[in-house]
Order: C-alpha cells, then structure tokens, then sequence
C-alpha cells in the first residue's frame, strides 16, 4: 500500500507541504477496504478517521480543539470532515466513504443503528452552526456554512435506511440494493452484513401474514433460492407452494 506513487493520485493545484497526507490518504483508503474485505469493524471504523486529513486536504487550522467538550469518534470524524475540502473533485471521496460510515451503522445491533445513522446523516448534511464571537474580537474565525455533503450523494444509505427500518421494512428492496452497482462495490459488502438478520426478520414477517405462499415469491421475500432452504426452516413444498402453517 505504502509503495503507490503520489503521481497515480493526480491532484492539480496542490500545495507542496499537502502532498505527504495524498500519499496518506492511499494507506488510509487500501486500509478500510481491506479491513471492509476481512469484515473487520474496529479496524474500519479506525481506518475511517485516519482518512482525516489524510483524505482531505485541509484549508485551514483554527484551532478547533480548543474549548471543545469531549465528543464521539463519530462527531470527531464528521466535525473534521466539516472543516475540510478536496484538492481535486475528481477524487472526491468523501460521499463514499460517508456512505460506508452510515451503512455501517445500519448493520450494527438493530437497536441502536437507526439512532446513531440520522444522528451522523444530520450532521452530514446539515450546515454547521453559526459560530458567534466576543463583540471585541478583533481575530474572528470564519467557518463554512454549506453542508458538507447534498443529501443526494448519499442516496444510497438512505434508502438502505428505509428498507431496513422497522417500520417500512422491505426485504426485496434490501436484496435488491446489494446488486445496485450505483454504490461502489465495498458500500454493498458493508450493507450486506445486514443478510442474516434481514432473512430471519422476511421470515417471521412472511410466517404470521400468510399460510401459504408461492416458492418464487418466497424466495424473492427472503433472499433464497431453490426450495432446500424451505424444510430447514420447518416448512413444507409441495407443487412450488410453500405451507408455512
């Protein structure tokens, strides 16, 4: 990973003193997907914040630690991410790997994630508040005030979101998103530790709403394929119906 060349990086207009943390940023990127690859969670989650700044380059350094009460790992990546921009929008990464923070948080234990996903998409995508200073300042800092990403660059979390939710649970269009190539094929990796619970959950679901159903439907509602999997569940086929009481 250490041995990528700085020039395979392209970036245009970049300072000198910014290029070490370029070449950063290749180590930090190959580390999650590894770590994505050996479904490794802590080694992802610490991954992701050494992409900061290794991934981004920053502009500015107002002394943001200072004063600032002790927060997550989470809003340390989100705020730094916030004080931060690309050097080069054609390696604009920033959607991709906010997308696998949030799918990631999706498939942690069910009864945490959803609080802990809008909590980071709202930081995401919301403007950072106005900061106000002393009326005597004579050095106020300045910060940005757009978000640091459109809610559209997430699209995919979002609806990964909706068809995990308890509410407007949607099995089919969960299993549907893990061959959606408009994400990047680690952002379906992460979504798809989500499987095993998503196929118990189809299941309870398809067993107290209906008696019978047909195997193709079935399959579809559950992720299956085939009808092997239907007598381990402790149902029965018989002429591609599948008995479920």
């Amino acid at each position: 990973m250490a041995s990528s060349r700085i020039d395979d990086f392209a970036i245009e207009g970049t300072l000198p003193h910014l290029l070490p943390f370029a070449a950063d940023s290749l180590v930090f990127e190959s580390s999650a997907r590894l770590a994505i690859l050996a479904k490794h969670t802590s080694q992802l989650m610490s991954s992701l914040g050494g992409l900061v700044p290794g991934l981004y380059h920053a502009v500015n350094d107002t002394g943001k630690s200072k004063g600032k009460a002790k927060a997550t790992a989470v809003d340390d990546l989100v705020g730094s991410l916030s004080d931060l921009t690309v050097g080069n929008a054609s390696k604009d990464n920033r959607a991709q790997f906010a997308s696998i923070l949030l799918l990631l948080q999706l498939v942690q234990s069910e009864s945490s994630s959803t609080s802990a996903f809008h909590s980071t998409l709202l930081q995401l995508t919301s403007p950072p508040p106005t900061r106000l200073h002393p009326k005597f300042d004579s050095t106020p800092t300045t910060r940005q005030t757009r978000s640091l990403l459109p809610l559209a660059s997430l699209s995919f979390a979002l609806e990964a979101s909706r068809a995990l939710s308890f509410e407007r649970f949607d099995p089919i269009k969960y299993f549907r998103l893990l061959t959606d190539e408009r994400a990047s094929s680690y952002e379906r990796i992460v979504l798809s530790w989500a499987e095993g619970r998503v196929k118990d959950r189809a299941w309870e679901v398809m067993k107290r709403a209906y008696i019978s159903m047909r195997l193709d439907w079935a399959c579809r509602w559950t992720g299956e394929e085939g009808d092997g999997w239907v007598a381990k569940k402790g149902a029965t086929c018989v002429d591609g119906v599948v008995r479920l009481r």
